[in-house]
Parts: C-alpha cells; structure tokens; sequence
C-alpha cells in the first residue's frame, strides 16, 4: 500500500489530505472492481473481476464463487454478505475458522420465474428484506423465501426510502414500490427524461444523478423535482456521474466515470476534485462507501481510501519545481516554504517563487518582526518579498539569540559564526574571529559559552569574548561510545544534550566530561524533533511515526505517508498555534492538527483488536471455539491480527505462559514457534495506542499436552504406575513369602542340624556306650573264658595227675562248652552291628570264603583288640591268634605293606 494526496479547495497546490491505493497486486485479483462495502465491525468487502476480496486493515483474502463469475455487487449485513453475479445471488458467512463460506439463494427463486441472462448489480437492505436488482427485475429475499418484482422498465437503481422503495429508471423517471400499494411512478420525475445513474438520501432531500444530464432534487415532504443548478452539473454532464455517496450531513460525493471523485459540502458550497493526476489509481469510479470517516472507492483499475477526516493534510508540489523543504514559517499571514530549490510564498492559492532566491535554503526565522532566510549564497530579508542580502557569510545554517540581550544574535555559516545586530530598522553584520570551520547548530551555556556541532566533525565548546568578537578557546570532547560525525545539540533546560548514532548523551559541568543523559534514557534511536514546554516530539524509527510525550505518557502517532516523505537527517517540526504543528517533507510540506488527532484517538480507542485467522503448523484453528491446538501443530503458530478501520498498523504483543515473549509485530501476523504445553494469554494492541489502550485483544488459548503427555495418557501412566506398584507388591510379597519360606527352611535345616546334632551326639553317646558296653561285655567275655581256660587248664593238670579223671573231663567239657558258647557269641554279634551296620554282611559278599572262625577274628579286630584280648574270646592261645590272623592277611590278598585292622576298619 501507498499514500497519494486529494485536493480540498479547486487550487491545485492547497492543503491536501491521504489516500490510500490498494493495487491489483497488492490484493491479488483482477484490476477491475465494482463495488464495495463495510460491516458494522469496520471490514471491507469488494465485489472483484474474479470474485469477492475482504479486507481488515491488514490483510487482503479472495474467496470464488462456485462457477468462479464475476460478482458485480456487495452488500454487507449484519454477519452476512450479499452479493450478486451472472445469474446468481446469495450470502457469504464466516465459519470459526476466518473464513467466509457461500450459500445460493437463487433455489428459493419462485418456480414461474426463470433467470434469463441477468446480472445482479445492487444490493440493499429495505426494512426486513434484502433487495438484489438486475436490469429487468428486483428480488426481495425476507430470510426464507423470494418475491420478484417485474417491472416492465430497465431499472438503473434502487434505493430505500422510509417504507418506500424508489426504483430509477433507464427512461428517467424514478418509481415507488410498497408492499401495500405496489409499483408507482414518483410524481414528476418523467421531467429527467434521462437514465438515472444513481440516488442519495441528503437530509430531507433526494439527490438524483443522471447519466449525462447532471444532478436533479427532489423533495419529497411537496413532491417537486428541480434541476441542481449549479457549475458542478455541467462537469457531471461532462465527466459522467456513475455513483453517489453521502460523505456528511450536508456533503456528498460524486463518482464519475472519467475524472475520479467530486467532493461537495452544500452548507459552505465548496468542492474539490480527487482523481488520477491527485492521488486515485483510476479515474473510472465504479462504486464508493462511505465509513467513519473514510471514503472507500471501488475502481476500473484498483481499490482506494480516502482519508476525509483525518488530523493530517499535505502540500505537495506535482511538478517537482519545489524540491525538498528544509524549513517553514508563518509570517503576514502567509507560509514561507524554505527548499533546495529557493524561497516560495502563496499568493492568492497559489504557490508563488520568490524572485532570485533561487539556491539551497536551510532556514527560515522571524527576527525583530523581520522575515529573514539563511541561504547557501548567504543571510537574506525576505520581509518584503524581496530577497535583500544582509550577510555575505554563505550557509545561513541557524540563528540564535543571545540570552538577556536585545536586537542580538549569532548566525551559523559554512564559514564560522556571525554576530547579526538589528539597529535602527537596519541589520548590521561582523563575523567572529577564531572559529573557521562550518556550523550548523549552536545552544548556549551561558551568554559567552557556545555549543557548536559541525556537520562533519563532531560538536566543540567555544568560550567568546564580551563583545562577541572573538573566540577566547575551542574545546572539541570525545566519548568511546559517540560518532564524530552527526551530533545534534539540544538544550533540555539547563542541560546541554547530544544525540548521537541514537543515544543520548549529556555535558557534566562538574567534571568537564560527556556523560549519558539519564532522563533520555529509554528514547534510544528517537531524535528530537520540536520541545514545546514540558512535551517534546521525537522522530520514532523503530514504530515509524512520531511520539509526543511528556517523559509521563507517550503517544504515538503513526501516518504512512509522513513517515514516507520525511527528510531523514533534516526533519523538522514547527508550531502554528496550540493545535497546528507543520513537518517539512522531502516534497512539500504537512500539517497536523492535534485536536482533531486526540478526538478521533479517543473515540477508536473504544474499538478492539481482533483475530482474522489462527494459523498452524499444518491446518488452520478454530480460534472461537478455542478447543485447544494439539501440540505436534503447534511447533509453528501464526495469530492473523487486525485493528478494524485502520490500515497497515504495528502491533505490539505480549504472550504469557509457560514461554513468554513480548515484541513487535508488523503487517499484523504474530508468529510463535516450538510453543510448549500448557495455558496462554496472548494481549495484542496497536503500537500507536499503547498496552494500556481499550482497543487491548486478550486472547486466551491452549496448547494440548504431547500425546505421551495426554490425560488419556496420564490415566495410562498411572494405571500403569499402579500397576506397576501392584507387581512390585505382588513381587516384594513373592519375594517376602519366598524369604519366609528360606527361612522356614532354614529354620527348619537348622532345626534338623540341631535335631540331627543332637541325634548325632545321642548317637555317639549311646555308641560310645555301646562300644563301651560291647568292649566291657567282650572284655568280661574274654576274662570269664580266660578264668575258664586258666581252670581248664588246671583242670587237665589235675587230670594229669589222676584225680577223678571222669569227674575232671567233665569240667573240662563244661568249661569248654563254656568257652564256645554260641550266646555269647550272638550277643557280641548283636551288639557289634548295631554299632557296625552290616559289616559282617559286606565282609561276607566281598571274601565269601571266610569262615566263621575268621569272621569272628575279622569283629574282634575291626574292634581293635589286641591278639592277647582276642585269645580269651576265640578260646585259643595269644600263638593261635598271631597265626589265625596271618592266615587271614593271605585269605584278604592283603600284602606286607597293608595293615589288617586299618583294612578292616575301611569295609
């Protein structure tokens, strides 16, 4: 989008206000368009060449009818949009995701009607119908179902009327059409006898514009019809009006179809003319809507705006004969413009050159009730609109008055510092001595203390003499953070400021040195441009435009086409009186009016910041329902963000959450990425209006969890987690029963230990009693035997000696019956196997020739007797024994080495 400029007066170098042109390739249709309207939200719709195109004050969109026609009007009700096409007329809706959806109305069209090759070219609204007209027929649609009105005139235009419908005519004659009286002629418009182009409700007057023949009145309280006699008929007649539009209470504006717009105010009977060669794109004005202010001009080639009310108004010279402005003054009751080109005045409305002062102008100031001009060829009095040379010093850079004396000043030049004294109604003019490099601003410290910037090399002190003849010292200061060049001085009351590369800075008397300035601390990249009182205006790169603020509360004031025309490096502000402030441009000049800027602030601060579209990574978002974005979407989020009934705002936006940001966004797409989780306010406003304004948007949405973060997730994680804690139980009581069960076992296998232990002991015990019972029974067995032997013997000796031998033989028998006795024997064995298990039995499998004499030897001696032991029990002598067991070594295969006992012991 780009500014242009509309005249307000006939003059074509008056003061002109902004345009707006919107291009083809800007909204991405056809050139052609032919109508427009607005909705009661401030959105704009236009009825284009390839279908219908909205606007919101930031973003163009075009939606296609099914059969993708032509639609050749629009009407915007409520929250629906009408428009008509070929053969076809219906409404758009906007669904919740910013887009607008159509629905055909042409199958409720009755069936005894047939469509024959109709264009449908107007739409409005009359009491509870909305009316589309083609050429030969009218349709009134009640919501629900369609009733045709087939006149049997073309009919040109329609307009609503209290409970009347007025119907032009292509004969001129206009007709009325109730639902109780039907259709009638008007009375008196047969005198038109000319197809009427258009119709406007002006007060209480009708305005009727024709084709060719201008513009009639009719008053419809008495019913008389008369020719607008005025000059602006004949150039109606002779540019072809096309449309009306009512701009005001008593102004109206005139659509033609070959010079642009005609804008008439019938209470000051003033006009002015907007077309191509001021500001339109087109000439060819198909259709106009007027709005809040702004007249929106539907064009044969493009979309325009203009900006009827707004606080700005421009001068701009077409012919480039004034170059660019570097100053202005008001003096006479005249403006004095000061350009690259010379000196130029307006005279009766027009812009006048100063005769031979031609050449680069750098200032302009009203001195001692005189006019005087710094020019690059010198000073000069332009009071009488003359250009009288007070001064050879060229480079009239600035002048300045000395503090606390009269008629005494200090002027910049290319070549130093010049004292100017204004004595006797003449100037008189000497230069200072000591200063021969170029100034081109001064402040001062005091009456003999000067700041000079140089336009090249940075910025000196200079100490003067009392009669301002010579300088007494230069002093030129550094500061690691300052550029040499592009310094300004400013004096901020009692402080000497320096702007520099956008940082402000400040001289400390104190210590001789440049320090930064404190109270300009959070004015970075804004120059002064203008201090009035306790304001001061700054230009305002980073938010383009311009911030009047006074250091409590800033405003800003953003307009496309001052921050367009501004001379970067030169800009320039000047007050007329408490309202009007002017600002030099590199083509002219522009004025604005603070009353009227802070009427209209205060009454669009009352509209809000709205969202057109919610854009994800991959599809678009309900954003009215606000259900929530899924996370994987939301990796890349776009807000469609507009400020309805201004165009091509900033906005600033602050979003608070789990990841905060804050910043600037422009062209009103605000863009988020890789957004984690959880809850979000987002607070839009317009930079001009600041976060404080009513016109706030506080949206607030959601970013789904991941979906390994999703309740339904969550519930899993802990059911699972539950069941998790349900197996570690299940598990610590396995494992709690199987640890009981080790240590019942263990309990138990020491339990048996200890049983078995003391079984064991018991064991022994009873063995070692056993054995012990075994060897005293063996050994009383072995002692009776040998006491039995010893009588047997004696015995056989007595016997020997003849005594009673049968008597003797008998003792000898009994005892050796004793010896030999079987029972005692069986006791030993019984003893000997409770103590040596089945010995005798793996004795008897393993040498099955033993006999049981050997048998017997093999207990005796795996019970450790000694052969003497041994005699007594076997019955023979210790002899016998000894030969027995050497017979039983050769009967066991046992070699010399073996020994027989330890061999026994191991079966």
């Amino acid at each position: 989008m780009f500014l242009q400029i509309f005249v307000k007066t006939v003059n074509a170098q008056a003061l002109v206000a902004p345009v707006s042109n919107f291009s083809a390739n800007e909204y991405r249709a056809a050139n052609q368009n032919w109508d427009i309207a607005i909705d009661d939200d401030g959105l704009v719709f236009v009825a284009n060449h390839q279908g219908l195109l909205t606007y919101n004050g930031q973003h163009w969109r075009k939606y296609e009818l099914p059969e993708r026609t032509i639609i050749r009007s629009v009407h915007a009700d409520g929250k629906r949009v009408y428009t008509g096409s070929y053969e076809e007329f219906g409404y758009w809706e906007k669904n919740a995701y910013g887009q607008y959806g159509y629905t055909s109305l042409t199958g409720l069209i009755p069936p005894e009607h047939e469509l024959n090759s109709e264009e449908f070219w107007e739409i409005i609204r009359w009491g509870n119908y909305i009316v589309f007209r083609s050429f030969t027929a009218v349709y009134l649609f009640d919501g629900s179902q369609i009733e045709v009105l087939d006149p049997d005139v073309i009919i040109t235009k329609i307009l609503a009327y209290g409970d009347r419908l007025l119907m032009g005519a292509g004969t001129g004659e206009v007709y009325s059409y109730s639902t109780e009286d039907g259709m009638e002629p008007v009375p008196g418009t047969s005198a038109i006898g000319n197809p009427v182009a258009d119709m406007a409700v002006l007060g209480h007057r009708i305005i009727i514009g024709t084709k060719s023949k201008g513009c009639y009145i009719y008053s419809p309280e008495n019913g008389t019809l008369n020719y607008w006699q005025h000059p602006l008929s004949a150039r109606l007649e002779e540019d072809e009006l096309n449309k009306l539009c009512v701009t005001g209470k008593n102004s109206i504006a005139f659509g033609t179809i070959k010079n642009g717009v005609i804008l008439y105010d019938f209470s000051r009977d003033k006009s002015s003319t907007v077309n191509r060669h001021l500001g339109l794109q087109n000439n060819t004005v198909l259709g106009m809507y007027m709005e809040d202010g702004d007249l929106w001009l539907a064009l044969d080639n493009g979309i325009d705006m203009i900006d009827i009310q707004s606080e700005f108004v421009f001068f701009k010279e077409d012919s480039g004969e004034l170059g660019t402005v570097y100053d202005l003054a008001f003096y006479n009751g005249n403006i004095y413009l000061g350009s690259n080109t010379g000196v130029y005045y307006f005279q009766n409305g027009e812009m006048v050159f100063m005769e031979n002062s031609q050449g680069h102008v750098w200032d302009l100031e009203v001195v001692e009730g005189r006019l005087l001009c710094g020019h690059n060829s010198g000073i000069y009095d332009i009071s009488e609109n003359r250009f009288e040379k007070i001064s050879n010093a060229p480079g009239g850079y600035a002048i300045r008055k000395i503090p606390d004396m009269e008629h005494t000043y200090i002027w910049c030049s290319y070549i130093g510092l010049s004292l100017l004294e204004y004595k006797a109604g003449h100037w008189e003019e000497r230069r200072i001595d000591g200063i021969t490099f170029p100034v081109d601003h001064i402040e001062f410290e005091d009456r003999n203390t000067v700041w000079a910037s140089h336009p090249y090399k940075g910025f000196f002190r200079i100490r003067l003499d009392e009669e301002y003849r010579r300088a007494l010292s230069v002093e030129d200061f550094e500061h690691p953070s300052m550029n040499g060049t592009g310094t300004r001085i400013f004096r901020i009351g009692d402080d000497i400021t320096f702007y520099n590369e956008g940082n402000w800075y400040a001289y400390n008397p104190d210590s001789g040195t440049i320090e930064n300035y404190v109270p300009f601390r959070d004015y970075r990249n804004r120059k002064l441009l203008f201090q009035d009182g306790s304001y001061y205006w700054f230009t305002d790169t980073r938010h383009r435009g311009v911030l009047y603020t006074d250091m409590k509360r800033d405003t800003l004031i953003v307009q496309q086409e001052l921050r367009q025309r501004l001379t970067p490096q030169f800009e320039k502000m000047i007050k007329q009186d408490d309202s009007l402030y002017y600002f030099t441009l590199n083509d002219g000049f522009a004025r604005f009016n603070l009353s009227r800027f802070r009427e209209l602030r205060q009454r669009h601060n009352a509209e809000t910041v709205g969202v057109d579209r919610v854009e994800t990574a991959d599809t678009l978002y309900d954003f009215t329902g606000n259900a929530g974005i899924p996370f994987k979407q939301a990796s890349s989020l776009r807000f469609f963000v507009y400020y309805p009934r201004h165009a091509g705002q900033d906005f600033g936006y602050e979003l608070s959450g789990p990841m905060a940001q804050r910043g600037i966004a422009q062209q009103g797409v605000l863009t988020f990425q890789n957004l984690t989780y959880g809850d979000y306010t987002l607070r839009v406003w317009p930079v001009a209006l600041g976060p404080g304004s009513e016109a706030v948007l506080e949206y607030v949405f959601e970013i789904h969890p991941p979906w390994y973060l999703s309740v339904w997730m969550r519930g899993c994680y802990l059911l699972m987690f539950l069941l998790l804690l349900y197996a570690i139980y299940l598990w610590n009581r396995k494992l709690i029963r199987e640890q009981q069960r080790k240590l019942v076992r263990r309990m138990y296998r020491e339990s048996q230990a200890k049983v078995e232990m003391l079984e064991r002991k018991n064991l022994e015990q009873e063995v070692r009693m056993k054995r012990k019972e075994l060897m005293n029974s063996t050994l009383m067995i072995s002692k009776k035997n040998e006491l039995l032997l010893e009588i047997q013997n004696e015995l056989r000796r007595i016997n020997r000696d003849n005594v009673n031998e049968y008597r003797v033989k008998s003792l000898i028998a009994r005892t050796g019956e004793a010896i030999h006795n079987q029972e005692d024997w069986q006791v030993f064995e019984t003893n000997f196997n409770q103590l040596h298990e089945d010995f005798f039995k793996r004795l008897v499998n393993r040498f099955p020739k033993l006999t049981s004499k050997d048998i017997k030897l093999c207990g005796y001696l795996k019970m450790n007797l000694t052969s003497k032991e041994i005699a007594p029990l076997m019955g023979i002598t210790t002899r016998g024994v000894e030969i027995h067991r050497y017979r039983m070594r050769k009967k066991l295969s046992l070699d010399k080495n073996q020994d027989l006992v330890k061999f026994l012991l191991n079966i």
